[in-house]
């Protein structure tokens, strides 16, 4: 009931609610892989970064294939290697790649696996895998801004400059908030 609860939380908006929801689904049921990894994400959207590895930990050692917690462990790892030594950083993002090489050769067509695969591989100085990634997101979702975004991250990386500014162009015209516009214009 809690997990059902939570999902229903989460699409009202209720992110708090939804997280609380989560939170009682885990402890009522702490072997569920699905319990553990919307708690994760719920963490992670919450900016809980600690406590979402640990949710999503709990679901892989349940499950070792369950797609939402690769993911979500990797998007984690990535997020701690901004705050590791390089020696750290680089194994950090190489567990990351591995995790999300993993789930793609599960589910071919996950673009939030290929978005943060192209994430990890920026952060490991290979923007043109990192490109890769991001288009197999635009193949699949034209719209998606963030995936846009990224891609001309990595476009600017990889020394593309001209490329790059279309994207961040076609990107900020896109964003539903007017912040972002300016910040990408």
């Amino acid at each position: 009931f809690q997990l059902l609860l939570g999902d229903l939380r989460r699409a009202q908006g209720r992110r708090g609610a939804a997280l609380t929801a989560y939170r009682q689904a885990a402890r009522l049921a702490p072997k569920d892989p699905a319990a553990n990894s919307r708690l994760g994400d719920a963490l992670l959207e919450a900016n809980q970064w600690a406590e979402a590895k640990l949710a999503y930990q709990s679901a892989l050692d349940v499950d070792r294939r369950n797609i939402t917690s690769m993911v979500g462990m990797a998007r984690v790892l990535a997020h701690e290697a901004d705050d590791l030594s390089p020696e750290d950083r680089q194994s950090n993002l190489v567990r990351a790649r591995t995790l999300l090489s993993t789930t793609l050769s599960l589910q071919p067509d996950a673009p939030g696996a290929q978005l943060a695969l192209g994430d990890v591989m920026l952060g490991l100085g290979q923007p043109e895998a990192a490109i890769e990634a991001y288009q197999a997101v635009l193949a699949q979702q034209p719209d998606d801004v963030s995936a846009v975004e990224s891609l001309a991250r990595a476009l600017l990386a990889a020394g593309n400059v001209e490329d790059a500014i279309v994207n961040y162009q076609a990107a900020a015209e896109a964003a539903p908030n007017p912040r972002t516009r300016e910040q990408w214009l």
